[in-house]
Order: C-alpha cells, then sequence, then structure tokens
C-alpha cells in the first residue's frame, strides 16, 4: 500500500518481485485483493501504516476476512504512539428513544467532537423519562437493589438488565443495575460505589471480551484498590455472524 520500505518490505520487493504486489495507496483494494487470494489457496500478508489499515479497510477486514474466515495476515506497522488514536472524542451509546433524544441535544452542546453509537432498534425506554436522570458523564442508577451486587450495562443491552433484575427481586435476590449513556468520559465513580461495597460486580454489553465497559471496570477496580469478582456478559470471543 505505498508503504513497503516504511514497512521493512524494500528487501523482499527487490529479492522476490513475483511474490510482490504493490496496490498503491488503497487498503481496501489490498484487503480484497488479499481475500481473493486466500480462497485460491494463497497465504497473504498485508502490510500497510496502522490507522490506514484498521479505519480505511475495516470494512474489508470485516466482511472479506473475518466474516469469510480467509486466511489472510494483517501487519500494521507504525502502532501505539507513532499515529494518534482518536483525541478529544465524546463517546454516548443510546439504547432507547428517551436516550437517543438526549444525546442528540447533549452532543449538539458541546463544544468539540462526539461519537453516538447507536443501536440498530431502540427499545423500550425502562422508565419514564421524567422518573430518569440522564446526565452527560455520569451514570443512571435504574434499579436501586442496595450494593450487594452490581450490574453495569449500557444501550441496547440496558432493558434486558434491567428485566433479569425484577427477575431476581421475584425470587429474592437484590441486584442494583446502573446504565451508562457516556462511555467516555465514565464515571468511575459510580463504579467504585458500587464495587466498593457488592460482593459480586456484572458487567452486560453488546461488545467483544476486550475494550468494552467490561475492561473499563477490570481497569477500574485495581486502580482504585478494589477486589471483587467480577463477571462480563458480552459476545463470546470467535462467535459467527449469523
Amino acid at each position: 500500500c505505498d508503504s513497503a520500505s516504511g514497512g521493512g518490505l524494500g528487501a523482499f520487493f527487490q529479492a522476490y518481485p513475483n511474490r510482490s504486489v504493490e496496490v498503491g495507496i488503497s487498503e481496501q483494494t489490498a484487503v480484497g485483493i488479499s481475500a481473493a487470494m486466500a480462497r485460491q489457496g494463497f497465504i497473504p500478508v498485508v502490510v500497510a501504516i496502522d490507522p490506514f489499515l484498521t479505519m480505511r479497510a475495516y470494512e474489508q477486514i470485516r466482511d472479506d476476512v473475518g466474516y469469510m474466515h480467509t486466511n489472510v495476515k494483517l501487519v500494521a506497522s507504525g502502532g501505539g504512539l507513532a499515529y494518534s488514536t482518536v483525541p478529544n472524542l465524546v463517546v454516548l451509546c443510546p439504547g432507547d428513544a428517551d436516550e437517543v433524544e438526549f444525546c442528540l441535544e447533549e452532543a449538539i452542546k458541546i463544544d468539540g467532537p462526539v461519537f453516538i453509537r447507536m443501536p440498530r432498534q431502540a427499545k423500550e425506554p425502562p422508565a419514564k423519562r421524567t422518573q430518569r436522570k440522564m446526565e452527560l458523564g455520569r451514570g443512571e442508577v435504574l434499579v436501586d437493589g442496595g450494593v450487594a451486587a452490581a450490574l453495569f450495562t449500557y444501550g441496547p443491552s440496558t432493558a434486558e438488565a434491567v428485566e433479569a433484575a425484577e427477575i431476581l427481586q421475584e425470587q429474592g435476590v437484590s441486584m442494583s443495575v446502573i446504565n451508562f449513556t457516556t462511555l467516555k468520559p465514565l464515571d468511575e465513580e459510580l463504579i467504585r460505589h458500587y464495587a466498593s461495597s457488592a460482593k459480586k460486580v456484572f458487567v452486560l454489553e453488546e461488545h467483544a471480551p476486550n475494550g468494552g465497559l467490561g475492561s473499563a471496570v477490570a481497569h477500574v477496580l485495581p486502580r482504585s484498590g478494589i477486589s471483587v469478582p467480577l463477571k462480563v456478559f458480552c459476545v463470546p470471543q470467535g462467535a459467527k455472524q449469523t
């Protein structure tokens, strides 16, 4: 992808011209060609600058490599501090119509970049908006079941979390449900409040095991000196699209 020398492949391209393909500044094309080659029995290795590969060609990586389970090797050069992540970004994740309205209203007020992770279909609000306390940067306690057990969630999973708490309540088990419409900045103070006294902490989210709310909570707890069992319910690693 016009980065052979930067990716350390200059000598390889000279020594093996028949095994090298230069597609130019077109990471999407490189991944698509590689997926096709893999279906023909080749083992292609794509080398490109990190953010160009992960951002520009994300759809091709997801669809042609991940979903299709093709034998493609992706090498992203210049990771870490060499190329910055997105700075100053506020991340909001609504799960129902009231939260969608709230997030849009708050996003307009912010003088800076905001990313809203919309659900495909908004669920029914877990409570009337007049009864809710939605605040930018703060978690929202939807079920106050004390601090014996706490379930942290956000987005479309919130409705299921509230339903689970109601079922447990009928069985004599109390559990609080805390909804984080704002994922960044995360309300770490509220997490510490519940986790410091809870016997068990749970996270429910539509996300991979790594990099989501579960990972964030797992980082907050040891930094705060809190030792409590943590169980994350998420999309299993290796789960296939159906």
